[in-house]
């Protein structure tokens, strides 16, 4: 990660772009986290009442009020559920050299479904990776790292604070 954001600056001049890289923005990494002025740019579009804000600690926290309050924002009925399971746990491959061959091997697959199954699937994505890949571990975040993306995104996150109304000064301690 420390050296993607330090490649940044170069990338933003065509430099040191991995090989396969499909759009180059997407590795502009410090603007994925500027959610304050993302969340300006929201609310300049959109007048209140037609958007929500839902902070992950509140989900997290929480997550069978943040569902209710959710299907009220959207106007639909409460099924009763209780149990939110986490579907898509994040994973790590088991041998990253074979995980690129089959990256390669569905890019190719992708498009080619359409002539042999109708563009329907067959699950062979999924299978591939439940065999390939293994659950991963939490990564702990250098503590440099950590202090230098707090001073990167202070004043974003004091301008989400201002604009939900919300003290938010935990996200800032070290």
């Amino acid at each position: 990660f420390e050296e993607a954001w330090a490649a940044e600056a170069e990338r933003r001049q065509g430099r040191r772009l991995p090989p396969g890289a499909r759009n180059p923005q997407w590795l502009y990494y410090s603007e994925w986290g500027k959610l304050g002025s993302q969340l300006q740019r929201l609310m300049n579009l959109a007048p209140k009442g037609q958007w929500m804000a839902i902070l992950y600690d509140d989900f997290a926290r929480d997550t069978r009020r943040v569902y209710q309050e959710t299907l009220k924002f959207l106007n639909l009925p409460d099924d009763g559920r209780r149990e939110f399971p986490i579907i898509n746990k994040r994973r790590q491959p088991k041998n990253v050299r074979l995980q690129k061959w089959i990256g390669a091997l569905l890019r190719w697959w992708m498009p080619m479904r359409v002539h042999f199954t109708g563009g329907r699937g067959l699950g062979l994505g999924n299978f591939l990776n439940k065999i390939t890949t293994r659950p991963a571990r939490a990564n702990q975040i250098p503590v440099e790292t950590h202090r230098m993306l707090l001073d990167y995104y202070h004043d974003e996150i004091r301008l989400m604070e201002t604009l939900l109304d919300r003290d938010l000064s935990h996200w800032l301690d070290n």
